[in-house]
């Protein structure tokens, strides 16, 4: 029967008649008189924004919708219709949650939550959950007023309930509204309903909801706790110790079962003079650990003890000693004795395996050097002091993975790929040999992680067989990670394969369920751990499979899972999906929707002082100001705020080489083509500092050529978009890009080589036949006749060929926007209006004029003006189809 059931997240909208039951006892008829008008009310309300009915309670009606505004928007029409209506006094709550459909029948939590807060709802009025009034929050139409966080029935998670008090509808008043819950009168009163029939449908569907306290799901409080950086009672040459410990007893405790627990990085913001409470509130957790360590020359002593911050009580308090030659125990010592506390059903390990203790006192030495466990942030002397504090404590001892490990990230964060390959090979030999298995994991992961760096980094270095014997290992890690019940390493690698399916594979229909494959494996192993964060992840590795091959809606659905999920993960991930979904929006056009996703993640980022992640969502904000809303000014202080944390951040060079690169594409939106061309060659050198990826080299390229062109100076436009193809066309890291195509196209315009739309040029892009080489050329010395073999078209053959593809195709895809169609539309008019051929011309211009129109509709007020005045290109097209529809206005006169 669990085959037949389909899964999906809707907005869930409760009707119910009120003090229905007190007329249906006086006067039945009437009561049903009054039914037959609410069904005929309703029904083309509820048809004309998609609701769907899935059952009839006595007066009670359950709809679903796909998006909650169509909910919202299909409440107050309906509210409003039955005003006019005497004794038909209706509440309405709405939420938004995951439902089950099984043959006919709507089942799930999130039914039940719906039914509850209905109650709450003031007569003629409307009441909604805190997830709906988040999704409405951003949209100023909506006013609503916060109701409380009532106990609700049956439902065990917190919901905080709002009144919409908008559109003329009542507030909610504590006098009027009766704060029992819905079961009870559908308890006692079932009978009083108009028939037995009706009875036992009520009956059975309550049940199946959980109505009478039978959850759909079982729910649990999620353990969580703050590892508070330990106290250094000794020399201050020692401090290195604390700081190390602390942060293997984070990772220690992230892999041992359902824990919530907050990084280092959230752990070193915190003001240890705080109150427990304080503290506990700032990192979202109900304990507090604190500790502390003394060194002499023989042993360690040390203090821990386990806070709970919601009764202030200490439970559980240790003293205890260590020798100098078991040093490498404590961490898995001081994370047994906590989770035996808060989470008995985890499954921590004392590590077996004793390293040398000079051997992990230079691991832990080293280590303190790095920030965030990045080492892209250091200076020559710097990593070569770390990396000879690695080498040192390995020679002292070869079965000191970690230590290794570790030397080989120093190498490929600076992309020394070959070198990080063969120190972790030597790691294989060693754990296989010591029987290391759990640690043998971890090697395979990281093996993993450099042969797919290696991969990426182009065919010219590297083979599809370094590529296949990397997901191999990766596999591999899982498996043992799996074994062990390693939870964090699981993780760790089962996301790593979901992005090696996602986007490296050429078997698209074997990937899906291959996806699918690994994330129901991930899921079920959460389950089996009682680890919520990997069921999350696992839903966002399906978001992002499915985002990548262009299923928007399945994408959408599975972000949104994930989302449901974020109270109980850590804050990385949550911030995360909030990306994910901030990129769905944009996709979907729901601008303001994307703007709240992203305010979200920053608000959640200045909370934990990730400035990476605060960086970042300045730098995501500045991408909506300027397309659609296109306010430059606004965009270039969000782009300079980002700017501003170049200190705090590691590796800020993507950041800075993109924070650059969008000053300049600012400056071409306002017609500043020199100094774009300046900000982008700021950009160019930074990226000169770093790697020379495929991807890099490609966008570098075509935005060289854009630049240029704009510029006039067609020679050195043609030199770097013909670059961009060849890149285009060999490497693994870049798709088709139509753009592109009509960029090339229009500079040969310009350039004299094309005068007519049956001019036979080379192909810059063929789908249909994808490229295989047979060179032994690399990449970069390569041409653009080279790579394409002679293939040749003319203009007219290939937008044919590729309109239905792409410039027919609807906008919001994931490769092609309304800010990539309305540029292609332009171009497209630029290219047929230099060679004559107005037909042509008049048609693209009409489909650039349509798109913006399109996108104007959906912005407010100011943001609109904006739009539509604030960028060069715009403007022009506006001017334009004026201009073009003036004339035909005048001719048909």
């Amino acid at each position: 029967m669990s085959s037949n059931i389909e899964r999906k997240l809707a907005a869930i909208m409760f009707t119910d008649i009120a003090d229905f039951t007190a007329l249906s006892a006086k006067d039945e008829n009437k009561a049903l008189e009054l039914l037959n008008q609410q069904s005929k009310i309703l029904s083309p309300i509820t048809s004309k924004f998609n609701g769907t009915l899935h059952k009839k309670i006595g007066d009670g009606l359950l709809y679903t919708f796909s998006t909650v505004t169509d909910a919202i928007k299909c409440a107050i029409q309906i509210q409003k219709e039955t005003l006019k209506v005497k004794n038909l006094n209706i509440r309405i709550g709405i939420h938004q949650g995951e439902i089950a459909l099984m043959e006919g029948d709507v089942l799930g939590d999130d039914v039940n939550v719906a039914s509850r807060i209905e109650a709450f709802s003031p007569i003629g009025g409307i009441s909604i959950s805190g997830k709906v009034q988040q999704d409405i929050s951003s949209l100023p139409e909506y006013i609503t007023q916060f109701i409380g966080t009532p106990k609700l029935k049956g439902v065990s998670q917190d919901v905080k309930i709002y009144a919409i008090t908008s559109h003329d509808l009542p507030s909610y008043d504590k006098s009027k509204v009766k704060l029992e819950h819905k079961t009870t009168k559908t308890k006692f009163n079932i009978l009083a309903l108009t028939g037995a029939l009706l009875t036992i449908i009520g009956a059975m569907f309550w049940l199946g909801v959980g109505f009478f306290d039978l959850s759909y799901a079982e729910k649990y409080e999620i353990p969580s706790v703050g590892v508070m950086k330990m106290d250094n009672l000794g020399k201050e040459e020692d401090s290195f110790w604390v700081r190390g410990i602390t942060e293997d007893l984070i990772i220690k405790v992230a892999s041992s079962g359902n824990i919530r627990i907050p990084s280092m990085k959230e752990i070193n913001l915190v003001d240890s003079n705080e109150s427990w409470e304080k503290i506990a509130e700032r990192l979202n957790v109900k304990y507090i650990l604190t500790s502390s360590l003394y060194k002499d020359n023989e042993q360690f002593k040390l203090r821990s003890q386990l806070i709970n911050t919601h009764t202030g009580v200490t439970e559980y308090a240790n003293n205890w000693t260590e020798s100098n030659e078991k040093s490498s125990l404590i961490v898995s010592t001081l994370a047994n004795q906590m989770l035996k506390i808060i989470s008995p059903s985890s499954k921590v390990k004392v590590d077996e395996n004793i390293v040398n203790s000079e051997s992990y006192a230079l691991y832990l030495k080293a280590k303190s050097f790095i920030k965030d466990n990045s080492y892209a942030d250091l200076s020559i002397d710097e990593l070569t002091a770390i990396r000879e504090m690695y080498e040192n404590s390995i020679s002292l001892d070869s079965t000191n993975i970690d230590a290794q490990i570790q030397l080989a990230r120093s190498h490929w964060y600076h992309y020394n790929y070959d070198i990080a390959k063969t120190i972790l090979e030597k790691s294989l030999k060693i754990c296989e040999k010591t029987n290391q298995e759990k640690l043998l994991g971890r090697v395979y992961r990281n093996l993993g992680v450099v042969l797919g760096r290696m991969w990426r980094a182009g065919p010219g270095n590297y083979s599809d067989p370094v590529k296949s014997k990397g997901d191999n290992y990766t596999k591999k890690a899982a498996m043992l990670a799996k074994k062990h019940i390693d939870i964090y390493g699981y993780e760790v690698a089962m996301a790593n394969i979901m992005v090696a399916l996602t986007y490296y594979s050429k078997d698209i229909k074997n990937v899906s369920d291959s996806a699918h494959f690994y994330a129901d494996q991930m899921i079920q192993f959460g389950k089996d751990n009682n680890n919520i964060q990997i069921e999350a992840r696992a839903y966002k590795g399906l978001s992002n499979f499915y985002h990548y091959n262009d299923d928007l809606s399945e994408s959408k659905y599975y972000a949104r899972k994930a989302y449901q999920l974020s109270d109980n993960i850590n804050n990385s991930l949550k911030m995360s999906i909030l990306d994910d979904l901030y990129s769905l929006a944009y996709i979907d056009a729901d601008y303001y929707e994307q703007l709240d996703y992203i305010n979200k993640k920053y608000e959640l980022a200045l909370l934990t002082g990730n400035d990476s992640e605060i960086a970042s969502s300045l730098f995501s904000k500045s991408l909506i100001f300027y397309f659609p809303f296109k306010d430059y000014d606004t965009c270039n202080e969000l782009l300079n705020e980002a700017l501003s944390f170049k200190k705090e951040i590691a590796d800020f060079n993507w950041y800075e080489r993109s924070i650059f690169m969008m000053k300049s594409k600012i400056n071409s939106r306002k017609g500043e083509y020199t100094q774009a061309l300046k900000n982008f060659n700021l950009s160019f050198e930074i990226f000169n500092k770093g790697p020379m990826s495929d991807f890099g080299i490609f966008g570098h390229n075509y935005n060289f050529g854009q630049i240029y062109f704009n510029l006039g100076e067609y020679q050195k436009a043609q030199s770097h978009l013909e670059r961009a193809i060849v890149i285009m066309r060999v490497s693994n890291a870049v798709r088709d890009d139509m753009q592109l195509g009509i960029d090339y196209f229009l500079n040969e315009v310009m350039l004299g080589n094309i005068t007519s739309a049956s001019d036979i040029i080379i192909n810059p892009l063929n789908i249909s036949n994808p490229l295989n080489l047979d060179s032994k050329k690399s990449m970069l010395e390569m041409t653009i006749k080279d790579v394409l073999n002679g293939e040749e078209i003319s203009l007219d053959q290939w937008i044919e060929t590729n309109d239905q593809h792409y410039l027919t195709m609807q906008s919001h895809t994931r490769d092609y926007l309304s800010s990539d169609k309305i540029d292609i539309y332009y171009k497209s008019y630029l290219i047929y209006d230099a060679l004559g051929h107005t037909e042509n011309a008049e048609k693209y211009i009409n489909l650039c004029y349509n798109e913006i129109m399109n996108v104007s509709k959906s912005l407010r007020t100011k943001d609109q003006k904006n739009f539509l005045n604030n960028s060069i290109d715009i403007v022009n097209v506006i001017k334009i189809w004026k201009e073009l529809n003036n004339t035909l206005f005048t001719l048909l006169v």
